[in-house]
């Protein structure tokens, strides 16, 4: 049995782990144990753990954020309680641009015509990114008034951080994300 007592991590868990760090390219594997820093973009990392996971408290990171960090059962309710019978997912690292907010808006009309009440989940990914990046402070400010000014209807728009760090893999990192 292992706890933490670290905020960071609010886990109390028994568990055996086991890292793989699988190259896309070569198809090869290697099941030692890998620190994350060891990962390329172009390769996929998982971790299987086996055993008892407790979380103690809600991970908190204390930057005027923590409200836009829901849980997937949040998330559900939300969408429930809007009473969406379709939902569709926008995820971006950057700021949103009309070509974005288009988009998002077509494909609302275009589901429109299948269901009643298709709803958006704006995803921006909060987790680490490039020095050179928007920080995500300023593009959830952006991201508010794209909704509060009517760009995207807040009827039919949640925003919510998706807490996953930018690995900049391309269409390999579409895939990890989505599991």
């Amino acid at each position: 049995m292992w706890r933490s007592l670290a905020k960071e991590l609010c886990l109390l868990c028994s568990v055996t782990a086991k890292y793989s760090l699988i190259d896309e390219k070569n198809e090869s594997q290697d099941s030692s144990p890998s620190p994350i820093h060891d990962i390329q973009p172009s390769s996929r990392f998982s971790r299987v753990g086996h055993g008892a996971w407790e979380v103690l408290e809600r991970i908190t990171f204390d930057d005027g954020l923590d409200g836009f960090r829901k849980t997937p059962s949040e998330l559900r309710r939300i969408f429930e309680e809007k009473g969406a019978d379709a939902v569709f997912v926008f995820q971006l690292r950057n700021p949103i641009h009309n070509g974005h907010a288009l988009l998002m808006r077509d494909t609302r009309e275009k589901l429109l015509k299948k269901y009643r009440n298709p709803m958006l989940l704006l995803h921006p990914l909060g987790g680490w990114t490039k020095n050179d990046d928007v920080p995500l402070s300023v593009r959830m400010r952006q991201h508010e008034a794209v909704i509060a000014e009517g760009v995207l209807d807040p009827s039919w728009t949640v925003l919510s951080i998706f807490p996953s760090p930018m690995l900049y893999a391309g269409p390999t990192e579409v895939q990890w994300h989505a599991r």
